[in-house]
Parts: structure tokens; C-alpha cells; sequence
């Protein structure tokens, strides 16, 4: 039985990829973040890693919300994970177009934590 056969029979899988499959991948993740840190090429690496953390963190909050709406109203596990895949998908190529005003954005909200306003 292949991956896509199984998630159509257990459409539960989707919810619990959306659930926990996020800190699976953060943690992939966190792997060649530490060896490119040893290395010294950490600088030229740690915004395309903040932008990609970030968009799994946005995935894990409103996806896991969206896949057990969508379990619960009897959506096929082939659906949910397209739904789930689009959902990313749309996520990252937002914020690789609007890095500079997320960094931004970023940027001015923990100046004004630091002032304490």
C-alpha cells in the first residue's frame, strides 16, 4: 500500500501530521541550522530559515484548526492533505515574496518591546 492509499483510508493521519508532524519538521530543520552555525555560514542562512520556521508555525496553528473542521465534516484524507499542502504552499511563497516587509515588520515590533512602550 502506497502513502496516498493509507491517508485515504485514514484521513485521521492528516490531523495528526497537522498536530505534531509540524515539531517533526522543526526539528528536521533545527539539524542543518546547528551544523551551518558550526560551520560559520550562519549569518547567510538565518533568514531563510526564520521566514520557513515561521510559516510552519502559521501551517501548525491555522492548519491543525482547518484539518479537524474539515475531519469532522467527513472530507476525504486525500483532500485534507491537498488542502493541508496548498495551505503551505500558499504560506511559504508568501513570505519568501514579502520577507522584507515580514523582517520589517519584525524588526519594529521588538524595537518597541525594548523601549518598553
Amino acid at each position: 500500500m502506497n502513502l496516498i492509499g493509507y491517508i485515504e483510508e485514514s484521513p485521521h493521519i492528516m490531523v495528526l501530521w497537522s498536530a505534531f508532524g509540524i515539531f517533526f519538521c522543526i526539528f528536521l530543520l533545527s539539524i542543518p541550522m546547528y551544523i551551518i552555525r558550526k560551520l560559520g555560514f550562519g549569518k547567510y542562512f538565518e533568514k531563510p530559515f526564520a521566514i520557513l520556521i515561521g510559516v510552519i508555525l502559521v501551517s501548525w496553528v491555522i492548519g491543525f484548526v482547518t484539518q479537524i473542521i474539515l475531519f469532522f465534516s467527513g472530507v476525504s484524507g486525500l483532500r485534507l492533505m491537498l488542502i493541508w499542502g496548498g495551505m503551505f504552499m500558499t504560506y511559504l511563497i508568501f513570505g519568501l515574496f514579502n520577507r522584507k516587509m515580514i523582517f520589517k515588520w519584525a524588526n519594529e515590533k521588538n524595537v518597541l518591546k525594548r523601549r518598553g512602550a
